[in-house]
């Protein structure tokens, strides 16, 4: 039996030098080894994707590989941003239209608290009423940016039409709340709406995608600090794709395992270049799937 704890310390260099001070992730070395062991037996590959060969497994660059891994520079291009500025009007203009009509309604029912006539949950609990405070709900330059460069890459990539649609389909969701999670990673998810047609992923049905920033930028996270991974995944057809839900969820128990007593780790894993970071992660992925068995 695999123990959990001391794969990922061997594999990732997770756990505590000193009562303040966390030990740095250290590259791994490609090997026959427990990584190929839980991908060889797993039945969730359709969560990992389909490898198009065995060799990237025996390289450790599955479900993670190089070509989607993609260290994001201290400031976009702003040539490309400039060629592309109708798009990058629309996600501004929808932005703040979906903030005026929040910024009424909240309006609207901190007078209804106020007067008694409709009060909300925290109202009628006698706790503090949220609505009653100013409203305040940012969308960071930095962060419209990066949505705006991140699904640019992605659609370039494949070589399909659906920047607008996906850009404004990954603004709606960070509209609702950041999906920033914490200790310098966020999870991009729940954009793909209204695609005409499926996307030539590399891995069918799912190809999975790392965005990582040395330098941090402000997605404006759950904890307020400055995110250094942006995790990605694209369905091949797109939300219709059975199985999404269960893979969001494998995300973010891939989040918690890199972590795993570092809360550093996001931060050091967007320092190293694409290939250590593919074994990190796939290392960290593997374990994950194993707790799945």
């Amino acid at each position: 039996m695999v123990n959990r704890r001391n794969f990922v310390q061997t594999c990732l260099g997770a756990g505590l030098i000193g009562p303040a001070q966390s030990q740095l992730i250290k590259p791994v070395t490609p090997s026959l080894n427990t990584y190929q062991q839980i991908l060889n037996k797993t039945q969730y590959m359709d969560l990992l994707g389909h490898p198009r060969s065995w060799s990237l497994v025996e390289r450790v660059l599955h479900p993670f590989a190089p070509e989607r891994v993609v260290i994001m520079p201290g400031r976009q291009n702003p040539y490309y941003l400039r060629s592309n500025q109708k798009s990058r009007q629309i996600m501004d203009e929808y932005i703040t239209t979906y903030q005026d009509k929040e910024r009424i309604r909240h309006e609207k029912q901190a007078d209804s608290c106020r007067s008694g006539t409709d009060p909300c949950w925290s109202c009628k609990q006698s706790q503090n009423c949220y609505y009653q405070q100013p409203y305040n709900q940012s969308f960071s330059q930095a962060k419209r940016e990066s949505i705006f460069w991140i699904i640019s890459i992605i659609s370039n990539h494949y070589h399909v039409p659906y920047l607008d649609g996906w850009v404004h389909g990954l603004t709606d969701r960070e509209l609702l709340a950041s999906t920033g999670l914490g200790d310098g990673f966020a999870l991009a998810h729940q954009y793909q709406y209204g695609a005409p047609g499926p996307v030539p992923v590399q891995c069918p049905p799912i190809d999975w995608w790392m965005f990582l920033y040395p330098a941090g930028t402000d997605w404006e996270a759950l904890d307020e600090n400055l995110i250094h991974a942006v995790l990605i995944t694209v369905f091949q057809n797109g939300l219709s794709e059975a199985g999404h839900l269960r893979i969001w969820c494998l995300a973010s128990h891939l989040a918690r395992m890199l972590v795993d007593g570092n809360n550093l780790a996001w931060q050091q894993l967007s320092k190293m270049n694409r290939v250590e970071a593919c074994h990190i992660l796939n290392h960290a992925m593997a374990q994950c799937i194993y707790t799945l068995s």
